[in-house]
């Protein structure tokens, strides 16, 4: 019994179907660790080495790795390492099952063209301006657009205006903007997408013919997810109550429609609210609506940002909970090494709203309000 039985895998594919599930194909390749390692800290294929990001690695190859990875495409790619075996290798090929269906019928991802291919080719792009321009300029221009890689937009905003920038250093930004506004697009899905894939997983292990005996073992792998809060554990426990009060055909209408926060806003029951978040007895709705404007926020900053004359200002929209003021100078420094011209950035600190302004890589003049 395992993954990298053909008959199984056709077996858990074929109760699938019968559930109704509709996935992309799913192609299983085994890999090295090091590989594992780049992947999990570059979030994407075959892409690390044009990324600046050794020191996320590093950090990952001094941590336990994941079993498998999922990567988004067609055919879906269930990247494993050697270690995976038996009913538990099973249960990760019947998950990514899950998650094919739903890259395949969620509108938000759908409709997407498919990220693996593009990356491949912005990959090869990098290769070809390092070449040209040379890679430690690639790596530095690269390193500054990483500190802020919540904000896609902003990055457009200095490719096409930022004063000084050669034009392969405004497509390269576009590049990279291009890849994370794809990459957001799972940061908005993941409570659901992993919700979903958990929920077809359990399911298709209780049903999958040969598996009957193995259900003491499977019930202690669904024991394993729902043990600690998580997406999956979360967004699991929302399906099994919809199917539970609406059936599985609204389940399947819910994956294919919603993405995380109009997820929560809908169908995060009070119980579960209580159950995961602690929320006292009455608490549960304003709990609930502070989880989902973190979903919809992904719990990053709120930022304004324009270019005025030459100059970039930025504004952060204060909602009570102040930025890391260290982190900020560093990120301001990357940000105006970007733009090369003066870049303002107003904010509140002790309940007073000051403008932080940098030239040449350095903080030249603070203006309270």
């Amino acid at each position: 019994m395992d993954i990298r039985s053909e008959a199984w895998r056709e077996a858990l594919a074929a109760t699938a179907q019968t559930m109704g599930l509709a996935p992309y194909p799913v192609q299983v390749e085994t890999v090295p660790d090091d590989v594992m390692a780049a992947l999990v800290a570059s979030r994407v294929p075959n892409r690390f080495s044009h990324w600046v990001l050794g020191r996320e690695l590093e950090q990952w190859k001094a941590q336990p790795l994941p079993m498998a990875r999922v990567v988004y495409s067609c055919p879906v790619y269930l990247l494993i390492r050697n270690e995976l075996t038996g009913l538990r290798s099973l249960a990760v090929y019947a998950e990514a099952l899950g998650h094919a269906d739903f890259y395949r019928h969620n509108r938000w991802l759908a409709s997407s063209d498919n990220p693996l291919q593009r990356f491949r080719l912005h990959a090869r792009t990098l290769q070809s301006y390092e070449e040209a321009y040379g890679e430690q300029a690639v790596a530095e221009l690269i390193r500054h657009a990483w500190t802020i890689r919540d904000y896609p937009g902003l990055l457009v905003l200095t490719a096409e205006n930022g004063p000084g920038l050669q034009a392969w250093e405004r497509h390269v930004l576009l590049l990279l903007a291009e890849e994370l506004e794809a990459m957001e697009l799972f940061a908005r899905t993941k409570l659901v997408n992993d919700g979903w894939a958990t929920y077809c997983w359990v399911q298709l292990l209780r049903r999958c013919p040969g598996l009957e005996r193995d259900s003491v073992e499977a019930a202690r792998l669904e024991a394993e997810v729902l043990a600690r809060r998580t997406p999956a554990a979360v967004g699991y426990r929302m399906f099994a109550e919809l199917v539970l009060t609406e059936g599985w055909e609204k389940a399947r209408e819910v994956r294919g429609q919603l993405n995380d926060a109009d997820f929560a806003a809908a169908y995060l029951s009070d119980a579960l609210v209580r159950h995961f978040y602690s929320a006292k007895a009455g608490e549960e709705a304003a709990t609930r609506e502070v989880l989902v404007e973190e979903l919809r926020t992904l719990g990053r900053p709120r930022l304004d940002f324009w270019e005025d004359q030459g100059l970039l200002r930025m504004v952060h929209q204060f909602t009570g909970r102040e930025l890391n003021m260290a982190e900020l100078r560093m990120v301001l420094a990357s940000i105006q090494a970007l733009w090369r011209q003066p870049v303002v950035f107003t904010t509140t600190v002790d309940h007073q709203r000051i403008s932080l302004r940098y030239e040449r890589g350095r903080l030249v003049e603070t203006t309270y309000h």
